[in-house]
């Protein structure tokens, strides 16, 4: 399990070089569902994040003529499954972005886009008891914009930024459970909601880096076919909400709280977190 566990960090972090990313977070923070006054998380994250205009849509390895290839993944240490979603999942991402017009009014710019994307993924719990092996189909819609600071070209630079995406979604594929020795067809359908709030400012190059970030995701989905002995209720999601203040230049301060369940396992999960998150 150390073994399997330290090459899906290695690999966590040795793929994430070259981009800016959340990449480490560390904190600390109290279960609000039992009796667990203090938990410790540590969490290794490599997810798509968007850049300022994000004009090009969520691209890591490759894009070209709106095409883009993109992996993400997410590791979870916590103490026990009130404090997280109690799961390990990777995701390579196949996608096509159509851009919308973008438009400037006065100082603001804004943008209509819209995509699809086919992510064969992973996911498996902390004790890689129980694992998820499935294809997400999600059709993706974005509003995004840009708030300037100055309309001279010379000393204009973005002062604020936000975005709001909606995705419809579908999973299908099997899990394979090694504590009831069976094999079963896994499939949901669901929507994903994110909104982000960005506020820049400028660094000692006189060059424009986030300041605060503000966060709310989550997702509900419908489990369509799933092991009855594992959850037998017909629906799942979760909600989180975080808040990002830069320290320095690329240590933030973080802020969260979460609530819901996911898979593999679907153990409800309620807590607020505070740490120190590293970017790159």
């Amino acid at each position: 399990m150390k073994k399997t566990l330290f090459i899906i960090v290695l690999f966590t972090l040795i793929g994430k070089s070259g981009f800016s990313q959340d990449m480490f977070r560390f904190g600390v923070g109290t279960s609000l569902k039992d009796s667990t006054s203090f938990i410790q998380t540590i969490s290794f994250d490599f997810n798509r994040t968007e850049s300022v205009k994000e004009k090009s849509g969520k691209s890591l390895l490759y894009n070209k003529n709106g095409i883009y290839l993109t992996p993400s993944s997410d590791v979870n240490l916590g103490e026990g499954t009130t404090s997280s979603e109690n799961n390990v999942t990777f995701q390579f991402s196949l996608g096509k972005v159509f851009l919308g017009e973008l438009k400037n009014e006065n100082l603001k710019q804004h943008q209509f886009n819209q995509g699809l994307e086919l992510s064969p993924s992973f996911t498996a719990d902390k004790s890689f008891k129980e694992y998820l092996y499935y294809g997400q189909i999600s059709y993706q819609l974005n509003w995004i914009g840009s708030k300037f600071t100055d309309s001279d070209p010379e000393k204009d630079y973005v002062k604020k930024g936000f975005l709001f995406a909606i995705s419809p979604f579908v999973n299908l594929g099997q899990r394979t459970s090694k504590s009831l020795n069976a094999n079963n067809f896994y499939s949901v359908a669901g929507l994903i909601l994110e909104t982000k709030y960005r506020l820049l400012t400028k660094d000692k190059k006189d060059k424009p880096i986030e300041n605060r970030v503000f966060k709310l995701s989550g997702d509900l989905f419908a489990i369509l076919s799933e092991n009855d002995s594992i959850y037998d209720n017909h629906l799942a999601g979760k909600l989180k909400c975080s808040t990002d203040k830069r320290i320095s230049k690329k240590l933030f301060w973080n802020i969260s709280y979460k609530i819901g369940n996911d898979g593999p396992i679907y153990k409800d999960f309620h807590a607020l977190e505070t740490g120190l998150k590293l970017k790159y």
